[in-house]
């Protein structure tokens, strides 16, 4: 399995508090994900249960048709093996999107790779421009291994999508679309209108898209896809943030589902993510220092970071001053909880 050594930075020309965020409820959106993992050798921390079970099915010729789109150094995917119609923000069955894939024209499979490379073709692309319906034959049949273990868990999960749309939708509402953006995946950092995502290859996108579509799983190029170090000029979309753990099929490496349980620490610190959530009830500074056994004058301290934040307010009641989250505290440590 490949690292994630490397980092790709997606730029937002806009406010992303002005974007219009959306989650997709197309199940297909996991099976790139499932099969870059089990077949193409890219750790997604997709579940060993299904990465054995994929293997255990796939044939030679389904492997191959994942690993044309893998291999290190030219690692880009169809648009129209990535997102077959219709697109992956409306609602569909896994079935609509694997006949949609079944039936994909081999012209479009040509003309998303002279979009990608135009005449400078890669070596592994070059059988596959020769015998385009050959290679889409194998990939589909790869992509109904992958939904034969996905399906169910997909139909399980709806409450725990829906649960996620409400997350997602508080968030935007807040207009705390940043706090949102952070918290795709156990690494990802959102500065300066930037978000930094792992990846296999480093490379740098401008984002000029009015829509942000969030996913369950993986991280998905915009519908008009540009080239490292080019322009997003049509939909974007992005991995949904912590989007049902039941679903979820790996924008990190294994072991992320504990690391998105706390993600708080990563954006303030450790000591000022205690103190924040200690602070859910009204608490006194000598009480937020006995949670850590620190110093009262360093509580202090970070009680005035987390207060200038508009994250706490200070109460007094009598000689004694109590500190509370505020309504924003709330809504952030929310946020980052499951």
């Amino acid at each position: 399995m490949w690292a994630q050594p490397q980092w790709e930075e997606i730029r937002f020309c806009e406010p992303v508090d002005t974007l219009r965020v959306e989650v997709s409820l197309n199940p297909y959106a996991s099976i790139p994900t499932l099969l870059f993992d089990a077949l193409g050798g890219w750790d997604r921390g997709v579940p060993d249960g299904w990465r054995q079970r994929i293997a255990r099915t796939a044939s030679a010729e389904q492997r191959s048709s994942v690993r044309t789109m893998t291999q290190l150094g030219r690692a880009r995917q169809p648009d129209c093996v990535i997102a077959p119609a219709p697109p992956a923000d409306q609602e569909t069955s896994l079935a609509d999107a694997l006949e949609q894939l079944r039936t994909t024209s081999p012209d479009t499979l040509l003309s998303d790779l002279d979009g990608m490379y135009g005449i400078d073709l890669p070596a592994q692309w070059q059988p596959v421009a020769r015998e385009p319906r050959r290679w889409l034959r194998h990939f589909a049949g790869a992509a109904e291994v992958a939904a034969a273990v996905v399906a169910q868990t997909w139909t399980a999960a709806g409450r725990l999508l829906d649960k996620e749309i409400d997350r997602v939708g508080h968030a935007v509402v807040r207009g705390r679309t940043d706090l949102l953006l952070a918290s795709l995946h156990p690494r990802a950092r959102f500065t300066d209108d930037a978000l930094w995502l792992p990846a296999i290859e480093g490379n740098r996108y401008e984002v000029r898209a009015k829509r942000l579509v969030l996913v369950p799983d993986g991280v998905w190029s915009a519908v008009d896809r540009a080239r490292p170090g080019g322009r997003r000029d049509g939909l974007d979309r992005l991995p949904a943030a912590r989007a049902a753990p039941a679903v979820r099929c790996g924008s990190g490496p294994r072991g992320a589902a504990t690391a998105t349980l706390d993600r708080l620490p990563a954006l303030m610190g450790g000591v000022r993510a205690r103190l924040l959530r200690a602070a859910q009830q009204p608490i006194t500074i000598g009480d937020l220092a006995e949670v850590g056994d620190w110093a009262m004058s360093s509580v202090s301290r970070h009680c005035d970071w987390l207060a200038e934040a508009g994250l706490i307010e200070r109460t007094r009641s009598g000689r004694t001053v109590l500190v509370q989250r505020t309504v924003l505290g709330h809504e952030l440590v929310e946020l980052f909880s499951t």
